[in-house]
């Protein structure tokens, strides 16, 4: 993250592609959460389309931190 943070931000101009989640579901039980939400990458390009992609993960929480044990993406149609 250093790195990341080091260069600074990038220019909007520069931005090929936007991503957001949509429709975001969490559950929890005891020290385990899981997590549904759609993905959705919009290109800056206004003649491209916006890709969606079904996302579900489980994660641990494990010494004050939650880990993800286990993720699933899968393109939407």
């Amino acid at each position: 993250m250093q790195a990341v943070k080091a260069e600074g931000l990038i220019a909007e101009d520069d931005v090929d592609t936007w991503y957001k989640a949509d429709d975001i579901q969490i559950r929890f039980y005891d020290n385990v959460a899981l997590l549904t939400f759609i993905l959705i990458a919009q290109p800056s390009a206004a003649d491209q389309a916006a890709q969606r992609f079904f996302n579900s993960g489980v994660l641990v929480q494990r010494d004050g931190h939650w880990q993800a044990v286990n993720w699933q993406a899968t393109v939407a149609h």
